[in-house]
């Protein structure tokens, strides 16, 4: 894995696990120094630290957090235009895409889950999450009558 990559991944581990560590039965809110909350993906993420790196402010965390989160909402995101992954999604061209290495590492992790589900895991699902109107594209046909035109 490239160090970039696993940095990456290290950093959106360690986001998830600080957000999944809320033992409020427990702890008191002045037991966390440092709390962090936001809307990201649709979505909210709460982060409470009960020690910080001594090397850190909360306010230098709170950055990379926003960053990070940012980051992978530029590359993953379905809703954003822009994104690298709607880049890569709209891209007609058989020619050879540049892309990050975060967003290949994801690629070649799907298509790998893919072969080893046979194929139950399916990667190019968007056309039908949209179809459904789960996706970012307005639905306006009832689903029904949409999949009846793209398959005859």
């Amino acid at each position: 894995m490239l160090p970039t990559t696993k940095y990456y991944f290290s950093s959106l581990f360690l986001i998830f696990l600080l957000s999944a560590c809320d033992k409020k039965a427990e702890q008191k809110p002045q037991d966390y120094p440092y709390n962090a909350v936001g809307m990201t993906m649709g979505t909210s993420y709460n982060i409470k630290a009960s020690k910080l790196p001594d090397s850190l402010t909360p306010k230098e965390i709170s950055r990379q957090v926003k960053d990070l989160l940012d980051k992978i909402n530029g590359q993953m995101s379905t809703y954003q235009k822009d994104s690298e992954l709607s880049l890569f999604n709209r891209n007609t061209s058989t020619d050879w895409l540049p892309v990050s290495p975060e967003f290949y590492e994801v690629l070649k992790e799907s298509i790998k889950i893919s072969q080893l589900s046979n194929g139950l895991f399916d990667v190019t699902v968007g056309p039908l999450v949209n179809l459904w109107g789960f996706g970012p594209d307005e639905m306006t046909l009832s689903p029904l009558m949409r999949l009846s035109s793209k398959i005859g």
